[in-house]
């Protein structure tokens, strides 16, 4: 069973189309505050602070993807970020591995270290180091650099970046 976070957003989404065609699960189960567009053929559990129980899953779990994340912009705050990308997720991570998940699978940012000078990428770091403390038997911290797709917002920065950054 798959446990999955932010699975609205153009990572998750993405995802969670790829997990669908994917007969490694016999269940999926999409966390959040809103469904995923297409709720067909998984199990929605609904939470404001994105971490439900045990019991609100239901059943055991064998991998938590997690796919939450903002930006500091659309956050409006660094506070309002950091509860997003840092206690946001680690409350996920918590809440999965109370729920028996054994390996944990995060999205971060290339660049993420301690010592950066972006506190985006600063909270990152903080935010893996956290999630490999709580116990799963293995986390994988995947670093993607720019996130290309289609998104209903517009962002002029990465637009920019789309042209100037070599693929």
């Amino acid at each position: 069973m798959a446990l999955i976070a932010g699975a609205t957003g153009l990572v998750g989404a993405a995802l969670l189309s790829q997990l669908r065609q994917d007969s490694l699960y016999h269940e999926l189960i999409v966390t959040g505050r809103r469904p995923p567009a297409e709720p067909a053929g998984l199990r929605f559990v609904a939470s404001s602070k994105l971490s439900p129980s045990p019991a609100d899953i239901g059943a055991r779990v064998d991998d938590a993807f997690c796919c939450l994340g903002t930006t500091l912009r659309k956050a409006g705050s660094r506070a309002a970020f950091e509860q997003v990308d840092f206690h946001l997720v680690l409350a996920f991570a918590r809440a999965a591995r109370a729920a028996g998940a054994r390996r944990f699978i995060v999205v971060s940012s290339i660049g993420a270290a301690p010592s950066a000078m972006s506190f985006y990428l600063r909270v990152k770091s903080r935010m893996e180091e956290a999630v490999a403390e709580i116990g799963f038997d293995a986390v994988h911290v995947l670093r993607p650099s720019l996130l290309l797709g289609d998104r209903e917002e517009v962002r002029v920065g990465e637009r920019v970046a789309q042209i100037l950054l070599p693929r």
